[in-house]
This record gives structure tokens, sequence and C-alpha cells, in this order.
């Protein structure tokens, strides 16, 4: 089950999550964060030297990973300290362009 942060809390959850949408199949859980109770999930293409074994046939979802939804950063959403994604709400635009 999810939370109100939208975090899947739950296996079953997930595995129905994995039913209603193929895309989601290639990942599996791989463990559970003690804090917040948060399924952490790998993907099953990725191999040992951290590249994917899948890249030329990977899926939408990958392909436009991290598709960052605007308002979940606005209402002060952030990642998860585990995750390898970040973003920083306090970069000046002019530090982009560089």
């Amino acid at each position: 089950m999810s939370d109100e942060n939208g975090y899947i809390k739950d296996e079953e959850h997930f595995k129905k999550i994995q039913s209603e949408n193929k895309k989601y199949r290639i990942f599996e859980i791989s463990g559970k964060m003690e804090e917040t109770g948060a399924l952490m999930f790998k993907c099953k293409a990725l191999k040992n030297n951290n590249l994917c074994g899948l890249y030329f046939f990977r899926s939408l979802y990958c392909r436009n990973y991290p598709a960052v939804n605007y308002d979940f950063i606005k209402n002060g959403g952030t990642t998860l300290d585990e995750c390898g994604f970040y973003f920083d709400v306090n970069k000046k635009f002019k530090e982009y362009i560089k």
C-alpha cells in the first residue's frame, strides 16, 4: 500500500501495479527502507557493471527517467537519501546554462 507521499510499502500493491502496467515488470523488490517503510527496487536488466543490458530496447519509462513532476518539487517533495537521483531547487538558471 502506498502512503500519502506515494511510496509503495506493500508487496501485494506492487504486484498489482505490475499486473496493470507491464512497464513495471522489469523491476523487482530489493529491500525496504527502515525509516519510511518504503519498498526499494532494482532493475532486472542492470548488469554487474551498472549498465543497462537492454539499453537499445529499454522502455519509454526508462528513456524518460527522470521525469520530474514539478508539482512534487513545488510542494516540497524530495527524493530518498538512498536514491541516486536528486534535484537542486536552489540552483540559479544561469548555472544550468553554463
